[in-house]
């Protein structure tokens, strides 16, 4: 899950697991909207609620309160921030438990990033740890998606600092009784579209 944004849901996951074998669903089931479902710049928080209905969490802040938290440097403008948190979890008995999440952000109303995270096996956004850290600086969209895929996630402005780069994202985490797993590739591409930063997060509690 994105470091920052998502991380206040995530504090309540591992205790949401330790429930038992019996324990209920939580939240209700979503589905990944399809690309051309989201436009940066013209999506607003209505319309996501209208595909993925009431989200788990709403926070609506004043302006930069909210994109703090991100792992790049975002663009200075003012006007208000929202997120949309969504979080689906089946806890069935005999069987492991499963989450997905979802977040949307928005600056001004208009969508500037959303990122979506599962480990239900038939959606998991899971991928290499060891391919992340072969990424480096200078490397093209084609080379990253040839290495990893396609990302859980998307930001551009004013979510990134300048208009015309964008923050890709890839995150998985997988939360049971006995353990977490979780991993966060987070890349910023500069406007001719090389990588200009990157992060990568991996944490596992077994360790």
């Amino acid at each position: 899950m994105s470091r920052g944004l998502l991380s206040d849901v995530l504090l309540g996951a591992a205790l949401m697991s330790s429930v038992g074998a019996c324990s209920e669903d939580i939240g209700h089931k979503f589905v990944r909207p399809a690309a051309n479902q989201l436009v940066f710049g013209e999506t607003t928080e209505q319309q996501v609620i209208d595909l993925e209905g009431a989200p788990t969490r709403l926070q609506l802040v004043s302006s930069h309160k909210l994109l703090q938290k991100k792992p790049f440097p975002i663009a200075d403008i003012d006007g208000p921030e929202s997120l949309l948190n969504y979080r689906f979890s089946t806890n069935p008995i005999g069987a492991p438990q499963t989450q997905e999440w979802a977040a949307y952000v928005f600056v001004r109303h208009r969508l500037c990033e959303w990122n979506f995270e599962s480990d239900e096996p038939a959606l998991s956004t899971d991928f290499d740890l060891g391919r992340a850290r072969a990424l480096h600086r200078g490397m093209s969209r084609d080379d990253v998606r040839a290495l990893m895929g396609e990302p859980t996630g998307r930001g551009v402005y004013p979510c990134v600092p300048q208009a015309g780069s964008e923050h890709w994202i890839y995150d998985y985490t997988r939360t049971t009784i006995w353990r977490t797993v979780s991993r966060t590739a987070d890349i910023l591409f500069d406007s001719s579209g090389r990588i200009a930063d990157l992060r990568i997060y991996a944490h596992d509690t077994a360790s």
